[in-house]
């Protein structure tokens, strides 16, 4: 884990999304091609509420990893956020790549 993301996930943990939101661009910038990375800031704009940003970072996320069950569940529920009903989806997808996953309907 590079040290942007680490200081990411420990300010996501404090509720400080704006500085994770900044650790992960940082940790994007660093390595384009980190899906994890897009995935998680797609989740820290999603629990400020903005769709708009987070789902485009979770189809990165997932054009770059496409069996990231994690990420299509995160980009479903975001859509349904917004009344988006191809979420659903995104939702059995998930579902399909991991059947373990914790993905179920609501809010990310």
């Amino acid at each position: 884990m590079s040290l942007s993301l680490a200081g990411a996930s420990l300010t996501r943990k404090k509720n400080d999304y704006d500085r994770a939101i900044a650790d992960y661009s940082e940790a994007i910038r660093l390595d384009r091609n980190y899906a994890f990375a897009f995935n998680n800031r797609g989740l820290a704009y999603a629990t400020k509420g903005d769709y708009d940003r987070a789902i485009p970072d979770y189809n990165e996320a997932i054009r770059l990893n496409a069996k990231f069950a994690t990420a299509f569940c995160n980009r479903g529920k975001a859509k349904l956020k917004i009344n988006d009903t191809s979420g659903n989806e995104d939702i059995a997808k998930a579902r399909q790549l991991d059947p373990l996953n914790y993905c179920r309907g609501g809010a990310p």
